[in-house]
């Protein structure tokens, strides 16, 4: 059996995030804005534009042209699934990767 572990795990898994602590984010708004609008605007990009997407992944890979015609490229949400990432930490939790539950509303701004 071949599994999908992103699928498979949540149709919407949160597969990367930027994170900051709570002492910068207070000292420098300024960067933590700017940043969340270049992330927003080029995570938008890639969802309306996945040919060009799927370009750039050779200019940092070694995937083979064949290969990269025919993959599934994931979605490019703007905005965080917070259901998808609670379930994330409800796992890391059950599977002991995490000792205590996590509650995401807690920490995402």
């Amino acid at each position: 059996m071949v599994t999908y572990n992103f699928a498979e795990t949540d149709e919407n898994l949160l597969i990367a995030g930027y994170f900051t602590d709570e002492p910068f984010a207070q000292q420098e708004p300024e960067v933590v804005d700017a940043f969340t609008a270049a992330m927003t605007e080029s995570l938008e990009h890639a969802q309306q534009n996945p040919d060009e997407a799927r370009a750039i992944l050779s200019t940092y890979t070694e995937i083979d042209d064949e290969i990269l015609e025919r993959m599934v490229m994931p979605e490019f949400p703007a905005e965080i699934d917070r259901e998808s990432l609670q379930h994330l930490a409800d796992l890391a939790h059950e599977h002991g990767l995490i000792g205590d539950e996590l509650d995401v509303a807690e920490i995402i701004r």
